[in-house]
């Protein structure tokens, strides 16, 4: 599964290398009307990674259709990750409504921890909105001795929880030693992980790694994406790091902007 997400990553880059897609802001060329829209794009990340990982963030533009124009960017990024690119990608979700879906590729710099409260701003005629996006990135130093397979890794419809949410791995001990799991981190406020229980994976052996995530924001957004760090033991060093990423998105039932002219966000 890492393998082929490394070869798709290497896929997108290689075509935003060849059509020129890092020039940031970009720009929609469409004629302008005015229209009921939704943008979804709020949301909370936490994302444990080794240096020079790929982290793929989603906004959503969802809009009856019509030609329009638009010029998006994102701001205040920690030092700790490069902008790679924003993507767009268009889709008719029905006869009147069409969604345009923004992929925004981050690289992760180096090891360690920071944090930022980033925006991704759209600007459409007379409409200009500006959704928050709250990161806590952590470098891990490479070398893990583990091999980590998941279960479950994004949960995206019209509907559903992140509290309760049950994240599932299979790792795999292919060193000599035992290794004690010892603790899994998610590092959001509000966020937490409950019914976490340390697990012991005797050598050349696989275990089941099972947590439920907590919810207590008191402001929720509609996307979150989870990478969470891992630190494990082997005889008296203890290590770290990051389990498969989880994504959930919530995009809301797009009938709701027909008949609308309001501006959504979420």
């Amino acid at each position: 599964m890492i393998k082929m997400r490394k070869i798709i990553l290497a896929f997108i880059l290689g075509v935003i290398v060849g059509s020129g897609v890092f020039l940031v802001p970009k720009t929609l060329t469409r004629t302008p009307k005015t229209i009921g829209q939704m943008f979804v794009g709020r949301q909370d990340v936490y994302y444990a990674g080794y240096p020079g990982d790929v982290i793929e963030l989603h906004v959503y533009w969802i809009k009856k259709r019509g030609n329009m124009s638009a010029v998006y960017s994102i701001r205040d990024l920690p030092k700790c990750l490069n902008l790679l690119a924003i993507v767009p990608s268009h889709e008719a979700v029905s006869g009147e409504v069409e969604k345009e879906k923004f992929i925004i590729l981050l690289q992760l710099k180096g090891e360690g921890k920071c944090t930022a409260d980033a925006k991704f701003v759209l600007r459409s005629g007379n409409v200009e909105v500006s959704m928050p996006i709250r990161i806590v990135a952590y470098g891990v130093k490479k070398g893990s001795k583990l091999r980590v397979y998941t279960s479950k890794v994004a949960e995206i419809g019209s509907e559903g929880d992140l509290n309760g949410s049950i994240l599932e791995y299979e790792i795999y001990n292919p060193t000599n030693s035992s290794v004690y799991i010892r603790d899994v981190k998610i590092e959001l406020p509000g966020i937490r992980i409950v019914n976490f229980s340390p697990i012991q994976i005797p050598p050349k052996t696989s275990r089941i790694l099972t947590f439920i995530l907590k919810d207590d924001r008191p402001i929720k957004t509609d996307i979150v994406l989870i990478r969470p760090l891992l630190l494990y033991s082997i005889g008296n060093e203890t290590l770290e790091m990051p389990l498969e990423e989880y994504r959930f998105e919530i995009i809301p039932d797009y009938t709701d902007i027909l008949g609308n002219t309001q501006v959504v966000v979420k």
